[in-house]
């Protein structure tokens, strides 16, 4: 990147300007983050190949930017420079390169125009990583200058005017924001109760099981076996999950005597989608049973139907039935359970 001062002189006043260079080829502009004046000049040179530089609209969605004022530089080209473009109006500009799958290659960059009389350009959100957070820097870049109460740019920075739309965050959901139950033969994980403070891009999600106990007696489990249930790819951005354990013949819900789920939340600035993750544990219970076992087998099927029948008609079932009859959960149990119990089986 090459920077050029010009001295721009008027009636009135004498002021600096500067024009910047950015890198252009496949799939890359370099610099791809970019800050500067009010009043400055960005040239863009191409490095090789065919791009032009778009800041109307986002190739990907097709809907306008939310730039402070659209631009475009173009049209596309394969000549060593593809034009220069001058902003005036301070905020944050985003743009791609709209040749065939050249953005979603990755071709894609932002300009963060700020008037240096005044506004100061950082992370505004203060849901972000703070410099009073711990934290951990295989996961977040380390910031050496909070002690000097000046923020790096992913971390919230009280003092901003404008916002870089780069911040990064680390809010996972907390113990009582996830849900682990039994659902026929495996586990509803549901985190549905927690707020993300911003959209997240994903969701990825590791069981670890520990099918032996604490056999070393040292009071803890050990979780030596583990499996991506919901991997990277392809994004999965619900918010339950249905673990079948359909991935393993070693083991069951039956074998397991404990289970440690690592949720990971793939926020857009993060570094990857792992940086921001939380544990959830799940202990089976001699109270876990399943809605509709009659026989407390563990398998739902016309056997349980029919023990339904036989208790309802004879009026013989006793309190832990009564639990698990009920379908509907109306406190009653009569040919309405039946039907639901029916179609559950049927599916």
């Amino acid at each position: 990147m090459k920077k050029i001062f010009m001295l721009l002189v008027t009636q009135s006043f004498v002021l600096y300007a500067t024009e910047w260079q950015i890198n252009a080829g496949n799939f890359y502009y370099s610099p791809s983050l970019l800050e500067i004046n009010a009043g400055d000049t960005v040239e863009w040179i191409n490095d090789g190949g065919f791009h032009d530089v778009n800041g109307n609209y986002s190739t990907f969605t097709n809907e306008l930017y939310d730039n402070p004022e659209n631009f475009y530089v173009g049209p596309p080209t394969n000549s060593s420079v593809i034009g220069s473009y001058t902003f005036n109006v301070p905020g944050t500009y985003n743009y791609d390169c709209s040749v065939g799958s050249h953005a979603a290659n990755g071709m894609v960059g932002v300009i963060i125009v700020i008037d240096s009389s005044s506004d100061i350009s950082g992370c505004m959100d203060p849901n972000a990583i703070t410099c009073d957070d711990e934290i951990d820097p295989l996961y977040f870049p380390e910031c050496n200058t909070c002690s000097d109460d000046n923020p790096c740019e992913n971390y919230y920075n009280s003092d901003a005017t404008i916002d870089n739309g780069l911040c990064m965050y680390n809010d996972v959901p907390d113990s009582d924001e996830v849900t682990i139950t039994l659902e026929n033969d495996g586990l509803m994980i549901d985190w549905s109760d927690f707020s993300p403070p911003v959209s997240v891009d994903q969701y990825v999600l590791m069981r670890c099981a520990d099918i032996d106990g604490d056999n070393d007696n040292d009071g803890e489990f050990e979780y030596e076996m583990c499996v991506m249930i919901i991997p990277p790819m392809p994004l999965y951005e619900e918010m339950d999950f249905i673990d079948d354990f359909s991935d393993t013949d070693e083991y069951g819900l039956d074998d397991i005597a404990a289970i440690k789920y690592t949720l990971s939340i793939g926020y857009p600035n993060n570094n990857y989608w792992g940086s921001a993750f939380g544990n959830y544990y799940y202990e089976p219970t001699e109270d876990d049973v399943l809605l509709g076992d009659l026989n407390f087998d563990g398998i739902i099927n016309v056997i349980d139907v029919v023990s339904m029948v036989n208790g309802i008609l004879s009026g013989n079932f006793d309190s832990e039935q009564l639990a698990v009859a009920d379908m509907n959960s109306d406190g009653i149990v009569n040919v309405i359970d039946i039907v639901s119990l029916v179609n559950f089986i049927l599916g």
